[in-house]
C-alpha cells in the first residue's frame, strides 16, 4: 500500500480521537461472549494452539485521548516534526514517548501528557550525529536511546539524561536495517539485510537474518531467520528518466516480532495466521493459528490498490503516479495478519484484515502462555504502546501535517 495514502486513511480514522474516545464493539451493555477455547496439541514439544474464527469474548476496553503532539498550528519548533514511523517510535517504563524526528534528524521526548522533555542528535555524520532516512528507535539498558541509522552504517546510543552518545558499527555484510529496533541487556535485535542489486547481474534475493548484535558491533546470534520477501524487477521510465528497482508484490506478507519482558520473542512472517513464540533461548515454545485462512487476491484488491496511487495531489495526477500503477505487482494470496505488537502488560495484539486488505478489522489479543483474552473492533490499532498503560498513534491534521495521539487504554469490565 503507498505509505502516503496510508496514513492518510489512519488520518481519517483517527479525527475522531481528537472528539471521542474508540470504543472497542460491546455485546450488549458492555457484557462479553463466553471466551473460546483452542484445540490444543502437542507435536516434538511445541504447543499449538488452534482457535475458531467465531465466538470470541467481545472486550469492552476503550482508548482515551490524553494529549494531542504537534500539528500545522503549532509554533514551537519542540512540536514540529516530520516523517515519523512507526518504527520510530519508543517509550521508557513512566510511559514518556520518544520520536525519531526524520525530516529533523533528531530525536524528542514527550511525558504521556504531551509535555517537551528533550532533543537528542543533529544531522550529520559524525559523533552524536543522525543521517538515518528512515531510522528505528528503541530503549536500551539504563535509559538509552538506540537509534539504527543505515545512513551512517551505525546504530548510536544517546543517553537520555546527558553525556556523550556511542556508536555500534554495522554488521559486516549487513547493508542496512529492516524494521523495528529491539533491545536486549547485552546489545540489539534487528533485521539485517545483506540484498544489493545492479542492473544486469542475475536476480537472487537471499532470506533476512533477525540478528543479536553486541555493543562492539559483532552478531552474537541468528534468531531468525524470514522467508525472502516476494519482489518484482520494475523499470519506470518517464521523460527523460529511468528507474529500475526491486519493489515488493502487494499483498506479500510481512515481518512483525515484539521482545517479552522474560526475553521471549513473538513474530509473525508469512501469509497464514501462524504466530510463533519463542524462549529467551530462542527455543521454540508454541504456535497459536486462528481462522480465517489467506484468501486470494481479487480483481477489486488489485484496482482499490492501484485507485488509490492514483489519487490526485495538488489537484492533479502526475506522469510518475501513472507509471507507478502500471508497474505494480501483486501476491496470489493475502495474509489476514496485518501486524502483531506487544503491550506493556507483554499482550500480544494482532491486527486482522477481514474486508480491506492492510486495515485491523479486528485485532486478537493473546496473553504470553498463548490464551486469546478475546477481540476488539471498531478499535485503531495504535502505532506503538507505552509504558504504565500509554499507547501513541501516528496522525495528520486537517492540513497533512504530522501529529501523535497519545492515548491511554482503559480496561472497563
Amino acid at each position: 500500500m503507498n505509505a502516503f495514502m496510508k496514513m492518510k486513511r489512519m488520518a481519517v480514522r483517527s479525527s475522531l480521537l481528537l472528539v471521542f474516545p474508540i470504543l472497542a464493539n460491546c455485546a450488549g451493555e458492555g457484557e462479553a461472549t463466553a471466551a473460546v477455547e483452542a484445540a490444543v496439541d502437542t507435536i516434538g514439544g511445541i504447543e499449538h494452539l488452534h482457535y475458531p474464527e467465531t465466538s470470541a469474548t467481545t472486550l469492552p476496553w476503550r482508548f482515551d485521548t490524553v494529549a494531542v503532539i504537534g500539528g500545522f498550528g503549532v509554533d514551537d519548533p519542540n512540536y514540529q516534526f516530520g516523517q515519523v514511523s512507526r518504527n520510530g517510535l519508543a517509550a521508557d517504563a513512566a510511559g514518556n514517548l520518544y520520536v525519531f524526528d526524520n525530516q529533523g534528524k533528531r530525536i524528542l521526548g514527550f511525558t504521556p501528557a504531551g509535555e517537551f522533555i528533550g532533543s537528542w542528535g543533529r544531522e550529520g555524520e559524525g559523533p552524536g550525529e543522525i543521517g538515518a532516512w528512515s531510522g528505528a528507535l528503541a530503549i536500551g539498558v539504563g535509559d538509552t536511546l538506540w537509534l539504527a541509522d543505515a545512513a551512517n552504517q551505525r546504530i548510536t546510543l544517546f543517553p537520555i539524561d546527558g553525556g556523550d552518545a556511542a556508536s555500534i558499527p554495522l554488521p559486516e555484510g549487513s547493508t542496512g536495517f529492516g524494521g523495528r529496533l529491539e533491545t536486549t541487556p547485552d546489545g540489539v535485535l534487528s533485521l539485517m539485510s545483506s540484498f544489493t542489486f545492479s542492473p544486469g547481474t542475475e536476480l537472487e534475493i537471499p532470506p533476512r537474518p533477525l540478528l543479536e548484535i553486541a555493543r562492539d558491533g559483532s552478531i552474537t546470534d541468528t534468531v531468525w531467520t524470514v522467508p525472502a520477501p516476494e519482489m518484482d524487477l520494475v523499470t519506470i521510465t518517464t521523460g527523460n528518466r529511468t528507474m529500475m528497482s526491486m519493489v515488493s508484490r502487494r499483498f506479500s506478507p510481512g515481518f512483525s516480532y515484539g521482545r517479552f519482558s522474560d526475553g521471549g520473542l513473538v513474530l509473525h512472517d508469512q501469509a497464514d495466521y501462524d504466530i510463533r513464540m519463542l524462549a529467551s533461548d530462542g527455543g521454540a515454545e508454541r504456535i497459536i493459528t486462528r481462522d480465517p485462512a489467506p484468501r486470494a487476491t481479487t480483481d477489486e484488491d488489485r484496482q482499490r490498490e492501484i485507485d488509490e496511487i492514483l489519487e490526485p495531489r495538488d489537484g492533479e495526477v502526475s506522469d510518475m503516479q501513472r507509471k507507478q500503477a502500471e508497474a505494480m505487482t501483486f501476491a496470489d494470496v493475502i495474509a489476514p495478519i496485518n501486524r502483531l505488537m506487544l503491550d506493556h502488560r507483554d499482550r500480544v495484539w494482532v491486527g486482522v484484515s477481514e474486508v480491506i486488505p492492510g486495515d485491523d478489522d479486528r485485532i486478537d489479543v493473546f496473553t504470553r502462555d498463548g490464551e486469546l483474552i478475546g477481540e476488539l473492533r471498531d478499535t485503531v490499532m495504535p502505532d506503538a504502546f507505552l509504558g504504565d498503560g500509554y499507547a501513541a498513534l501516528i496522525t495528520q491534521d486537517e492540513l497533512d501535517v504530522q501529529q501523535i495521539v497519545v492515548l491511554k487504554l482503559v480496561e472497563s469490565p
